[in-house]
């Protein structure tokens, strides 16, 4: 078994890699809404302390999830639309990671005590919500488009 093989799961008959990236887009969108429900005076600390943990657990689980990213992508070839999209849809995703770390590192200091979210971070929190729904309509274009008609045949 190569280490591309381990990433694509064969070893396992079923992609984990599907199932394991759609958990951080759940994760940051119950955050945001915990952010905003804070706004409100509702959760306390509570859900502040919820949603720092639930960008938290997204970001590491982003963080395991992208070298099988890497592997799917480059069987595309560089001229197939698919591989284009799936450029744009990394790098947009690599942003939304990086807005997501800066947004706890904002929340770091104070989520063990803070009452509501500080209006820096639900900021970068509806951010991230935005540059991710745009990267999950680019992930569902090449999954949908381009997984079949593009994608290389299988070997053996």
């Amino acid at each position: 078994m190569t280490k591309t093989d381990m990433f694509k799961s064969d070893w396992m008959r079923h992609a984990w890699q599907p199932a394991l990236s759609q958990l951080p887009v759940v994760l940051w969108a119950i955050a945001l809404v915990f952010d905003v429900l804070t706004q409100f005076k509702i959760g306390g600390n509570l859900l502040v302390q919820l949603s720092f943990f639930f960008i938290a657990v997204g970001l590491i689980i982003t963080f395991f999830t992208l070298p099988a990213n890497l592997v799917s992508w480059a069987e595309f070839k560089k001229e197939q639309r698919a591989w284009k999209l799936g450029l744009g849809q990394a790098t947009l995703g690599l942003v939304v990671a990086v807005v997501y770390a800066v947004n706890l590192g904002v929340r770091v200091s104070t989520f063990a005590s803070a009452e509501m979210v500080g209006g820096v971070a639900l900021t970068l929190s509806a951010i991230g919500a935005v540059l991710l729904i745009a990267s999950a309509y680019l992930s569902g274009l090449l999954t949908f488009n381009h997984s079949d008609t593009e994608m290389p045949a299988k070997q053996g």
